[in-house]
């Protein structure tokens, strides 16, 4: 078993060997007569995230100043515990402000370069 997995790697490394030292074809006849490496520039769609702020706006009512409004006796007598009554009240509306954080997508134009090998024939037509 291990016999046949070295010589499946050794003909895998073989034929790796073999294609990478091949002359490149060209992309257009497929020929590979002096074919040379050129850059060709290709436009491309990418998607960037945006990042965006906004105030939101928020009424509340805070509480007021609270009003004694008298006592109440617990127990016997008044000596042992006394409740004290108090009057809620409120305050002046308030505006509480939240800054509000947000993310769009856009699709922006890319320019990205990529190798093309061409042959003399098709590099007038580059």
């Amino acid at each position: 078993m291990k016999a046949m997995l070295l010589s499946f790697t050794l003909g895998l490394m073989a034929v790796t060997l073999a294609t990478a030292n091949e002359p490149p074809c060209c992309s257009q006849c497929g020929c590979t007569e002096c074919v040379s490496a050129y850059c060709r520039p290709t436009c491309e769609q990418k998607a960037v995230k945006e990042t965006h702020y906004r105030v939101e706006c928020e009424d509340f009512c805070p509480p007021g100043p609270s009003q004694l409004c008298g006592e109440h006796c617990c127990g016997e007598g008044c000596n042992s515990w006394v409740h004290k009554i108090w009057k809620v009240s409120c305050g002046e509306v308030r505006t509480r402000k939240q800054l509000v954080k947000y993310e769009t997508e856009k699709q922006v134009p890319v320019t990205k370069c990529t190798v093309v090998y061409l042959c003399r024939r098709c590099c007038g037509t580059y």
